[in-house]
């Protein structure tokens, strides 16, 4: 808390009392914008659809009724693989 408190007033100071910088700003930094933008809002979307998604499909999904509780029955094994 104590390096919060020194560290405020230095960066604020540094911001308010610099110079102007005259830098360019190239039309490529829009376009990386906007494709960080692009990106959020496709990726939102499709969170926002596959979760019904998810939903969906757990319903017709087969449940094996031994592992409902997640113990095994008596004298159940796993189904070993046809030779």
């Amino acid at each position: 808390m104590h390096f919060i408190r020194t560290a405020a007033p230095i960066i604020l100071g540094l911001m308010l009392y610099s110079k102007a910088a005259y830098a360019y700003i190239d039309p490529g930094v829009t376009y990386a914008v906007l494709q960080g933008l692009f990106a959020l809002v496709f990726g939102a979307g499709v969170a926002w659809i596959m979760r019904p998604w998810r939903y969906v499909t757990r319903l017709f999904r087969q449940s094996d009724p031994a592992s409902q509780d997640g113990v095994p029955e008596e004298g159940s094994r796993e189904k070993e693989p046809p030779e």
